[in-house]
């Protein structure tokens, strides 16, 4: 039997027996969302648990059964009235799930492993913004691919959302830099030699008694940053981009933020991911996800580790990432596209990193790119 969960408003779960012919289960006529998916995982104290996610950005977690003869999502006495959220950046929509291998059979079943990618924008405040701002076609890009799983806290289900392991595969060891067990103040210049745009952060913080904030200042140069902070008397973890580079609209400079508790021993762990334009953090055992998209200066390549109040203790280490293009060809001449008329022209390349190119000349009716 297969069955279908469908929202754009009110959400609607329909099952079918051959995939054509389909008949309405149930019906939630307060609970509103788009891009709505449903799914069980296996939580880490082995019990069955279904998942609804509400378009990538808040979730509840529940069990999927017949209720008076018909099959519905019912959500966890804590989740009845409550959500929790999935993603607290403003970038992250449209989660969509997948797996590689089968649901088994009847008799064997088998729940794969679920992996998660979104959509790297928004679509209520600034996504048709994006691409006349930057100067771009440009409409996000997606999410870092992040394997599934649940665990058991207090009185609820957690959802944890950890970048697949293949992303380890892209660290550059060899250019890496680490610090152990390092005293870290406000004044520190631990990062000051640091220089990239694409790179992934391991973290582990132990404040001190005086200290307020840890964090990163990331993409810094040309008066501009991107900062994560996890602030210890609010407890919370944000994402400030207001001073990141350009800035789409006053909802694009908000900081965004989620409530977080420290760890059982009043440690803090961030895992972040930066991109050339985007920013990802990953806090408390993956329970906690943040995106945001950044556009900044080309030459916004700084860092620095962010300590407010009294210094703390921190394991760091930072790996440049890998390109994926693997397939990148060397171009030594100027391309006319769309035309018959292609220049000879040889590239010039400077002192400077930038390639510059020249198009041989086109009629005004010749489309060049």
């Amino acid at each position: 039997q297969w069955f279908m969960v469908l929202a754009g408003g009110p959400l609607r779960i329909y099952s079918s027996q051959d995939l054509k012919n389909w008949q309405v289960e149930t019906t939630y006529k307060d609970l509103h969302t788009e891009c709505p998916d449903l799914y069980p995982i296996v939580a880490n104290d082995g019990a069955l648990k279904w998942v609804l996610s509400r378009g990538g950005r808040s979730y509840k977690v529940g069990d999927f059964k017949q209720v008076d003869g018909k099959w519905a999502f019912v959500a966890d006495d804590v989740y009845q009235d409550h959500d929790e959220i999935m993603n607290f950046g403003k970038d992250s929509y449209a989660a969509m799930t997948y797996y590689v291998h089968d649901f088994g059979t009847t008799e064997h079943p088998n729940i794969p492993q679920l992996t998660e990618i979104n959509w790297m924008n928004t679509w209520e405040d600034y996504c048709n913004l994006v691409a006349d701002t930057v100067g771009q076609k440009f409409n996000g890009t997606f999410n870092l691919n992040l394997d599934l799983g649940l665990v058991k806290s207090g009185d609820r289900y957690l959802l944890t959302q950890t970048p697949v392991k293949a992303y380890e595969s892209l660290r550059d060891t060899d250019n890496a830099q680490y610090f152990e067990n390092v005293r870290v103040a406000s004044d520190n210049e631990l990062l000051k030699d640091f220089t990239g745009d694409t790179y992934e952060v391991v973290s582990h913080f132990v404040p001190g008694k005086d200290t307020t904030a840890v964090g990163f200042n990331l993409r810094v140069g040309d008066g501009q940053a991107t900062k994560v902070v996890y602030d210890l008397t609010k407890e919370t973890l944000s994402i400030d981009r207001s001073q990141s580079g350009t800035i789409l609209s006053d909802a694009f400079a908000k900081v965004n933020s989620q409530q977080v508790t420290r760890n059982d021993d009043g440690s803090i762990d961030l895992h972040l991911y930066v991109d050339r334009a985007s920013v990802e953090v990953f806090a408390k055992g993956n329970t906690v996800a943040g995106a945001n998209q950044i556009f900044p200066s080309p030459r916004a390549v700084g860092a620095s580790v962010l300590v407010e109040g009294g210094p703390a203790k921190a394991n760091i280490a930072i790996y440049p990432i890998k390109s994926t293009w693997t397939d990148k060809k060397e171009v030594t001449k100027a391309v006319a596209m769309n035309t018959t008329v292609a220049g000879d022209l040889t590239l010039e390349v400077g002192q400077s990193k930038d390639l510059q190119v020249y198009l041989a000349p086109a009629s005004e009716e010749q489309d060049v790119t």
